[in-house]
């Protein structure tokens, strides 16, 4: 933190804090949906009939951090265990197996995670979608914490200087005066006045002179 200087110090430490926090969330949330996985897999294979039930619904549970791919790398042993046994009792775990992912991938996680980072489970799920298609497994399994990092540093930042609510204004004006409606731009930047301030530069025009070079008037004369 040295090479920081000072007056950033403080604010530099606070957003470290909350990031942390939010990755540990992550983490916590992975490490819950795991045990639920281990735990009701351990059940389904004891009461197959599954030799060493514990021992597989384990490896299930640790495989199932990795998305998508994982939960059947960590099911294929106990299926292959399974059919050594017997066909019957090779089918069931197979079948339990694929019901425990289905509800698993496409309910308990996504609770879980969204519980745990206190992200939108659409968020979460649109993130695995892009970052699984430009960076495959490995941008899957860090889509949601990369996500949860961006909010948190969005939500610090907004906090501090207000900048969505300077931007929700901002593109208001702009969209606005691109349909010819400059004075209705101006009456939504009227009630703030550090919006104002600040879109200042923009409504000034290039003479500088506030709202008359603008509107024709000035907001005095108002």
């Amino acid at each position: 933190m040295d090479f920081i200087p000072r007056r950033y110090r403080k604010s530099i430490r606070k957003l470290t804090r909350n990031i942390n926090q939010s990755l540990r969330n992550y983490v916590n949330g992975a490490l819950i949906d795991a045990g639920v996985v281990f735990i009701v897999s351990s059940l389904a294979f004891a009461i197959i009939g599954l030799k060493a039930p514990l021992l597989f619904g384990l490896f299930c549970g640790i495989m199932n951090v990795i998305p998508y791919a994982g939960p059947y790398i960590g099911g294929t042993p106990a299926v292959i265990v399974g059919f050594s046994q017997g066909f019957g009792v090779g089918l069931a775990v197979l079948i339990a197996i694929i019901v425990i992912q289905m509800v698993e991938g496409n309910v308990l996680q996504t609770l879980i995670i969204s519980k745990t980072t206190k992200l939108n489970p659409v968020v979460i799920i649109i993130g695995l979608l892009i970052f699984g298609h430009f960076f495959g497994i490995i941008g899957m399994l860090l889509s949601t914490p990369i996500i949860g990092v961006i909010k948190v540093i969005i939500t610090y930042f907004d906090d501090k200087y207000d900048i969505l609510n300077f931007l929700l204004i901002t593109f208001t004006y702009f969209l606005l005066r691109i349909i010819n409606t400059a004075s209705d731009a101006k009456a939504v930047v009227a009630n703030t006045s550090s919006a104002d301030f600040l879109l200042h530069p923009f409504l000034a025009g290039s003479s500088g002179s506030g709202w008359t070079s603008t509107y024709g008037t000035s907001t005095s004369s108002e």
